[in-house]
C-alpha cells in the first residue's frame, strides 16, 4: 500500500489516538486535531514523536475557519487522502433538561464540525478521483440510552447519507 496522508479529528485520547499511531507505524503521514495542545499534551507528544503533526481545531468554529485550518494543515504533507471524523462529545441527562445552548453546541460539534472538515478535503479527493472518509459514530448515535438523546440526534443527521449517485461518479474511473 502506498503512503497516504491521514487527517484524524479528536486524537486527544484512545479512540482516535490509537488509529493515528497505527497509521504512523504503517508509514502513513498523519495530521491529528485536538481542541487544545496543552490539555492533550500526552497525545500530542506521542503523535509528534512518531512523526505526525497535530493542529488545534475547534469543531464549533465557523465553516470558513475550519476549512482554512484544514487547508493550512495540508501544507505539511499535501492533500488529505483519508479522513477519520471522530471528534465529538456527549452530554447526559433527560431530554427536557438540556438548554438550547447545550443542544446547539452538541450539533455544532457532532454535525456541523465534521461536515465542514469533510467539505475541506472533498475537493482534493474529487480532483484525484479517490479518497476515504470514515465517520466514527458511537453506538449510542443509533441506540441511545435514555440519558443520551442529544448525542443520538446528531449522529442520525450524518448516518446513512451517501449522496447522489451522480455526485459520487466523480470518484469513479
Amino acid at each position: 500500500m502506498s503512503k497516504q496522508v491521514w487527517l484524524i479529528t479528536g486524537v486527544s485520547n484512545g479512540f482516535s489516538l490509537l488509529p493515528a499511531l497505527k497509521a504512523l507505524a504503517a508509514g502513513h503521514s498523519v495530521i491529528g486535531t485536538v481542541r487544545s495542545k496543552t490539555k492533550s499534551a500526552d497525545a500530542v507528544r506521542q503523535i509528534t514523536d512518531a512523526g505526525g503533526h497535530v493542529i488545534e481545531l475547534e469543531m464549533t468554529d465557523s465553516q470558513n475557519n475550519i476549512i482554512a485550518a484544514i487547508h493550512d494543515a495540508e501544507k505539511t504533507y499535501g492533500q488529505v487522502e483519508v479522513l477519520v471524523n471522530n471528534a465529538g462529545y456527549t452530554i447526559l441527562g433527560a431530554l427536557e433538561q438540556f438548554s438550547e445552548e447545550e443542544v446547539n453546541l452538541q450539533y455544532q460539534t457532532n454535525v456541523f464540525g465534521p461536515l465542514f472538515v469533510t467539505q475541506a478535503v472533498l475537493p482534493g479527493m474529487r480532483a484525484r478521483r479517490r479518497g476515504t472518509i470514515l465517520g466514527v459514530f458511537r453506538a449510542n448515535f443509533f441506540h441511545a440510552r435514555q440519558e443520551e438523546p442529544p448525542r443520538a440526534a446528531p449522529g442520525r443527521r450524518l448516518q446513512g447519507r451517501r449522496g447522489r449517485p451522480d455526485e459520487w461518479a466523480t470518484f469513479r474511473r
